[in-house]
């Protein structure tokens, strides 16, 4: 009686252990071909990179990517959405490092020229808004989201350094946040096609001589 009690209560802890495993592993295997196939998206496009680019970059089968995969088009979802989080977190954090409201929309910009020399590819804002505008409109959607997200968090500084003086009444901050994530991604856009980084700097320059402005 006593053993019989003992296997009960022994047999769905060894199952529930063997699926803790399998579900671990089948996350370490999402994760591995997210972080891949980001980079893969963000440098070759998303028409560009072929299944077999994945796999062969991953090292996993097809039937593994599928396990985890509903579809291209789902990974090709997610792996924008890692990217963006990639570009938020760096964002976040020159936030979080500067004082002062005019020192923190700098911050933004200078974060956003480090985002755009870090992620694999470039800014995978400007490279995906300008690839599925026409073509995915979900996607497309989810770029305007990401971008409003981004465009938020710069209005927040900006109304916040009104509250505490330290930016003029007047200043707009909507049409600020929109002026200065165009400017970012525009100077991002022309230093990728004239292949000179030195763009960024140029521009993060102008940016900050205009923030200045702002008090």
């Amino acid at each position: 009686m006593y053993i019989c009690v003992v296997y009960q209560l022994l047999v769905p802890t060894r199952y529930l252990a063997c699926y803790r495993i399998l579900m671990d592993k089948a996350e370490r295997t999402k994760q591995h071909i997210l972080k891949v196939s980001a980079d893969l998206f963000n440098t070759k496009g998303y028409a560009g990179t072929a299944i077999s680019d994945i796999l062969n970059a991953s090292g996993y089968s097809k039937g593994a990517m599928y396990n985890v995969f509903k579809d291209k088009d789902t990974l090709s979802e997610e792996a924008f959405q890692y990217n963006f989080e990639q570009l938020r977190l760096i964002i976040r954090g020159a936030l979080q490092s500067a004082s002062g409201s005019k020192k923190k929309l700098k911050a933004v910009v200078r974060a956003s020229k480090i985002t755009a020399e870090q992620i694999k590819g470039g800014c995978p804002m400007l490279n995906t808004a300008v690839e599925v505008d026409d073509t995915n409109e979900r996607m497309n959607e989810m770029v305007k989201k990401n971008f409003r997200v981004w465009q938020k968090a710069i209005e927040e500084v900006i109304t916040a350094g009104i509250a505490k003086k330290e930016i003029r009444a007047d200043v707009n901050s909507e049409q600020v946040a929109l002026f200065l994530i165009a400017s970012i991604e525009g100077s991002i856009l022309l230093s990728q096609s004239k292949k000179d980084k030195g763009i960024l700097e140029i521009c993060a320059r102008q940016l900050d001589t205009y923030i200045d402005t702002l008090s």
